[in-house]
């Protein structure tokens, strides 16, 4: 099975929906930070200063599961001979 697809098209929708989520953030400019609602916890950030300007940001989004018992019985009906769904 062939999972390159899909995997980029949801690498491309999770990229997409967070840089969405900065855009429509209330940071100006000025304050230089976007905060993603939800999602930080409530720490105090001290002696924090911006990176350098070329530095590559590497970043990895991991998602949870809405519904991992539907995932779990499609992983039992892919390998069930008998199912509609083996080997899709």
């Amino acid at each position: 099975m062939n999972y390159k697809k899909p995997l980029t098209a949801a690498a491309v929708l999770t990229a997409a929906a967070l840089l969405m989520s900065l855009r429509v953030s209330n940071a100006t400019p000025e304050e230089g930070t976007a905060a993603i609602a939800g999602n930080h916890p409530n720490i105090a950030l001290t002696g924090w200063k911006p990176a350098a300007g070329d530095l590559k940001l590497h970043m990895m989004a991991v998602l949870a599961l809405r519904n991992p018992r539907e995932l779990a019985e499609l992983k039992t009906q892919l390998l069930q001979p008998r199912s509609p769904n083996y080997h899709k």
